[in-house]
């Protein structure tokens, strides 16, 4: 090596010596701009209220999750997609009733939105180019110490084609300004063994980690769907879902990699192999109530006071009883009865947990101390089982709307 080429590389290594610092200055500055942009709530609470109080069309995007050909978790007969779609269209029914929001599901009975086929079909490569770019950005944010990696429940990946929908619905919401993003699905557990029931039960709500940009207001929105469906219905007692609405930083329905606009909520109406939802005689009936109570929470969250629901807040209500009812009974009898001891404060009954005694419309030991509590109030001899005179009182109480 000659004096020259020693020369120049010396003069090369002073200059960027000499630049450094700058140079370190600017790319933290463009790092701190680029997560500044990243964080900046991209939905608010007060912006969607003004939207609706304006009388402009709140528009919501339902995504029962799985097809016929991904159909997601099975107990015996039962899969979990149809319970999806089934629970879907029920939300669709009553979303759609209230003339300011604006309904699309991404599925129904004939298969896919073809607005957002189409468009998947249409925008393939600025579909993966929008997936790296967004997924470039927080990994950068990463290493930098920007943002930290929360750790969440442990959830199965998706295949490839399926997190390219998904993302692809997230891109579709963005243009398309939907305002919020509903994932519906029924929840399992890892190891559970084919056909036998698993340990856990309940529903749970899933929302954007709050780091991201559309964190703040789906919270939010969760929190009043949470306070509805609690209302009748149990919390998950899976121990990371205790609390009934829990952040996640990896499910690409809420945004992973923080590309969702919109509130996104991801809801697990319960574990499929609950007794409510492998009983024939209940499960439409559960699953109508539970999207009513959803419902009842977007209602709720826009306007408080316009509740637009009956008298007792429930499909299961008002109730006529006919015939006597008790133990090993099951049905749409005990899943009114079931309701209607909710609502007087019985059920569960003392000494029981919500996890020990939920509506399932099974009667069952909680179902008869809960009648026990009732009889009691009404100086009804304590029998524990539905007989003429407490009937008679049932349908006093709970066989048509009151205004009181």
């Amino acid at each position: 090596m000659n004096i020259r080429t020693n020369r120049t590389i010396f003069l090369f290594g002073l200059i960027l010596i000499i630049l450094f610092p700058f140079i370190y200055k600017i790319s933290f500055e463009k790092l701190k701009m680029v997560s500044s942009v990243f964080f900046v709530d991209s939905t608010t609470t007060g912006e969607l209220k003004e939207k609706y109080n304006e009388d402009k069309k709140i528009k919501i995007l339902l995504v029962p999750g799985h097809d016929s050909e991904s159909g997601g978790t099975v107990f015996k007969n039962i899969k979990e997609s149809e319970l999806n779609l089934r629970l879907s269209r029920e939300l669709y029914s009553f979303l759609s009733s209230n003339p300011r929001f604006e309904v699309e599901s991404s599925r129904d009975d004939s298969g896919y939105n073809k607005n957002i086929t189409e468009y998947m079909s249409i925008n393939k490569a600025s579909i993966e180019d929008f997936i790296k770019s967004k997924k470039n950005v927080m990994q950068g944010l990463l290493s930098s110490g920007d943002i930290s990696i929360a750790e969440g429940v442990i959830h199965n990946t998706a295949p490839e084609e399926i997190a390219k929908r998904l993302y692809s619905i997230n891109k579709w919401s963005n243009e398309n300004n939907i305002d919020l993003v509903i994932h519906i699905h029924f929840n399992d557990h890892p190891g559970r063994k084919i056909n036998k029931e698993g340990k856990y039960s309940g529903f749970s709500i899933y929302t954007p980690e709050k780091q991201f940009s559309n964190a703040k207001a789906s919270r939010e929105l969760a929190d009043y769907i949470l306070k509805n469906i609690d209302h009748f219905y149990s919390k998950s007692n899976m121990p990371k879902e205790r609390l009934g609405v829990i952040e996640d930083q990896e499910l690409i329905a809420l945004g992973s990699y923080n590309t969702l606009d919109s509130i996104g909520l991801l809801i697990e109406y319960g574990y499929i192999y609950e007794p409510q939802f492998t009983e024939s005689s209940t499960r439409n009936l559960i699953i109508k109530d539970m999207a009513y109570q959803t419902y009842l929470g977007i209602t709720d969250f826009f306007d408080k006071k316009e509740y637009l629901g009956e008298y007792w807040k429930s499909t299961l209500l008002p109730h006529s009883w006919s015939d006597i009812v008790e133990s090993g009974d099951k049905g749409h009898d005990i899943l009114s009865l079931q309701v209607a001891l909710v609502l007087e404060g019985f059920y569960p009954p003392k000494k029981f947990l919500s996890d020990d005694c939920p509506v399932t419309g099974i009667y069952k030991r909680c179902t008869t101390e809960a009648v026990k509590e009732f009889q009691k109030r009404y100086k009804i001899t304590t029998t524990g089982r539905v007989g003429p005179k407490t009937m008679e009182k049932l349908n006093q109480l709970y066989s048509k709307v009151t205004s009181d």
